[in-house]
């Protein structure tokens, strides 16, 4: 699962797809639709944070405004973005709320436990960085104390 979420794409592949979704703009439709979709796919394999923020804004409006078949992928791919985001919170609701609907699917099973290992390998990081810190703060604050007894 990791090497599909880190999975990325060249600037120039982006700005193909950019330029698809643009002249799809003119047919509307279903094409319109399909082009904006694989826009937002590549958006969010993406190596810069603004354009996988904004795949997951266009994502989102497909899930709302889109094609209602498709809305298990649009959730899917929100909750991918998410994940490359670090946003474990938010891709976890996604996939949480993907297998409310398809408790068998085995792609977003494993997608929950990349998720829950993240955030637990992240939470054990960060606490050992914030009790890092308080024994750094604690050691000045008792070399402050203790110079200024002498």
């Amino acid at each position: 699962m990791e090497s599909i979420i880190d999975e990325t794409l060249d600037d120039s592949e982006i700005a193909t797809a950019a330029q698809n979704h643009e002249a799809s703009k003119a047919d509307g439709g279903e094409a319109e639709l399909t082009a904006r979709f694989q826009y937002a796919c590549a958006l969010i394999r993406s190596k810069h944070i603004q354009d996988i923020n904004h795949g997951v804004s266009i994502l989102e409006g497909l899930y709302y405004n889109g094609n209602k078949s498709a809305r298990r992928d649009y959730l899917f791919l929100i909750a991918m973005a998410q994940t490359r985001l670090k946003k474990y919170n938010l891709a976890l609701d996604c996939v949480e709320y993907f297998l409310k609907f398809e408790p068998e699917n085995r792609q977003a099973k494993q997608l929950r436990s990349h998720i829950k290992d993240k955030l637990t390998k992240d939470g054990i990081v960060g606490m050992a960085i914030t009790g890092g810190a308080a024994l750094v703060l604690g050691g000045l604050i008792g070399l402050g104390l203790s110079l200024a007894r002498k």
